[in-house]
């Protein structure tokens, strides 16, 4: 009975247009240069501008005079980077404090439901990139895989990239200055700013965002409850040949600036987070080039690693996922929908668990009714079982058709919510999958109304001496529903095949999922033998073998 459900689990393990919102129109006024948008994908409407964030920070003073050259710059690097460097001693100058309010560029995303939506991730990017990272384009979308899952995102240029503003690259774009401007964001966030306040925020940081999340967490580890971290141009961010030409062209011309200031005081904010006690998911690529020198899972799992080394405090629900085939840049490779599945199954105990959960000690009544019925002559030819067996035999069978009715309609539901948890980002793949799934609700209660009013009064199924008892013609209503249940199995075999295909993987990673789908074709071909076998007992009425057959194949 579950075989259909475990060859979906089995397959997705193996897995690597929106409506107008009811916002609040205020929100647009609240923005210097608003723009209104949608995500790459379309499951995302999108509000674009200038935010004035207000900060406080402690900076270095670099004794470095401004490079007159790029010559200079690269000259600056070579002697930073030398084995034996004393040029972050030897410029050190003391420290200053910095009062001011800059103007971030940010993009703040939400999904359709957006009243019910309760918790928003904050992205920062890493370096030589900017807040397009996070939404490259269709199938590429941090931004659409979080609308999908029902989070709001706020993407921002850290300060001295893109359209944020550009201070002194030297003494005020520093590691410090990153870190309060992020803190100032989640206050913001936390205030309401953005529309509306939410219940949770969560920290996403990448590559460099990454370690400015973790000193945000360090400093104020009430910032964020959930801290998510993507540490992660051919060499060292790319791995081919994983990854599209096009999303590597698009990386190229979205380059960033990294300025001295933050890479002289970047050692200043590295730290370990012990009073931060929310859980914390740790996402990294396998051949992750900066992080891992290009093996992240050799000789150890580098990112399993990491919670307890850098959040000894992290709560037991932190997880940590090594994308296969995939770079330092993991959302600009094909592996970027394994990223978003794995978050997606991470996150929550969702409501295709809670309701397989319900179904399992439903299955474990059919098997216990199965016993019994066995003891009253399932199985055997109806000549050969005495009498007396008859009366308690169907209604031990009656009760199992009952249990049958609501866990068939239980799994089947279960299996839909799965694929939209998993492929909901699509948004033809929820409209199909929702139609589907309000028809198979319809057809469960249909089953089960039968099942239990086959005869009417009740009783008159085990006995016939009732006056003005009936039934209905119970070949043709199991023939009938032994047909739909034999097309609905195909159907839910065949709903996620597109979605698959649609997947940014390799072609022979297409075709190895949907062989692994393929599997629950069994359910199929078991249906179609209890559908032969009940099809056969209407000339040779043989209620106790037919049906030790048809349990057989439905328990099986």
């Amino acid at each position: 009975m579950f075989s259909l459900r475990f060859a979906v689990v089995a397959a997705l393990m193996a897995l690597p247009s929106v409506g107008c919102s009811s916002i609040d129109n205020s929100l647009v006024s609240n923005w210097k240069e608003p723009a209104v948008t949608h995500s790459k994908g379309g499951n995302a409407l999108c509000f674009s501008g200038k935010v004035p964030v207000p900060i406080k920070a402690i900076t270095t003073k670099l004794l470095l005079p401004e490079p007159s050259s790029q010559e200079d710059v690269t000259q600056i690097f070579q002697e930073l980077l030398q084995s034996n460097s004393t040029i972050i001693a030897t410029t050190y100058g003391g420290t200053s404090i910095i009062d001011k309010t800059f103007q971030i560029d940010a993009t703040y995303c939400v999904p359709t439901s957006y009243s019910s939506v309760k918790t928003i991730q904050i992205l920062t990017h890493g370096i030589g990139l900017d807040k397009s990272y996070w939404d490259i384009s269709r199938g590429y979308s941090y931004v659409d895989a979080a609308a999908a899952e029902g989070y709001a995102t706020l993407a921002y240029n850290r300060l001295g990239v893109g359209s944020s503003d550009h201070p002194d690259p030297i003494q005020i774009v520093q590691a410090s200055v990153d870190v309060e401007i992020q803190h100032s964001l989640t206050s913001l966030i936390w205030q309401g700013w953005f529309d509306k306040k939410f219940k949770h925020v969560i920290g996403v940081g990448h590559s460099y965002g990454s370690i400015i999340q973790l000193a945000q967490n360090a400093k104020y580890p009430k910032d964020v409850n959930v801290h998510d971290t993507a540490i992660s141009i051919q060499l060292p961010f790319f791995r081919a040949p994983y990854f599209p030409l096009s999303t590597f062209k698009h990386q190229v011309s979205q380059k960033q600036t990294y300025t001295i200031g933050q890479q002289f005081t970047l050692p200043a904010i590295y730290s370990t987070a012990p009073n931060f006690t929310g859980p914390v998911d740790i996402v990294i690529g396998k051949y992750d080039f900066p992080f891992c020198q290009g093996t992240c899972d050799y000789p150890i799992d580098l990112a399993a690693a990491t919670i307890p080394a850098l959040y000894p405090a992290a709560k037991s629900k932190s997880a940590s996922f090594v994308v296969p085939d995939s770079g330092h840049f993991i959302n600009a490779h094909y592996e970027a929908d394994a990223q978003f599945v794995s978050r997606a199954l991470i996150r929550s105990f969702g409501a295709d668990d809670w309701l397989i959960l319900v179904a399992l000690p439903l299955g474990w009544g059919m098997a216990i009714c199965t016993i019994i019925a066995v003891h009253y002559g399932l199985g055997l030819h109806a000549l050969s079982v005495p009498p007396e067996n008859f009366v308690p035999f169907i209604k031990v069978y009656f009760a199992t058709e009952l249990i049958w009715a609501c866990a068939m309609g239980l799994i089947k539901i279960s299996i839909l919510l799965l694929y939209i948890r998993i492929f909901g980002s699509m948004r033809y793949f929820r409209i199909t999958a929702y139609n589907f799934g309000a028809f198979t609700v319809a057809w469960a209660i249909m089953v089960l109304f039968v099942c239990a009013f086959q005869c009417l009064p009740v009783a008159y199924q085990w006995d016939k001496s009732i006056e003005g008892g009936r039934c209905i013609n119970s070949w043709l209503f199991f023939t009938v529903g032994s047909s739909f249940d034999v097309l609905v199995d195909l159907a839910l075999l065949i709903l996620p095949l597109p979605a698959i295909w649609n997947l940014q993987l390799s072609i022979l990673q297409k075709l190895s999922l949907i062989a692994i789908f393929c599997l629950g074709s069994l359910t199929c071909v078991f249906s179609l033998i209890r559908l032969i076998a009940v099809a056969q007992d209407k000339d040779v009425p043989d209620p106790t073998f037919t049906l030790g057959i048809v349990g057989h194949l439905v328990n099986g």
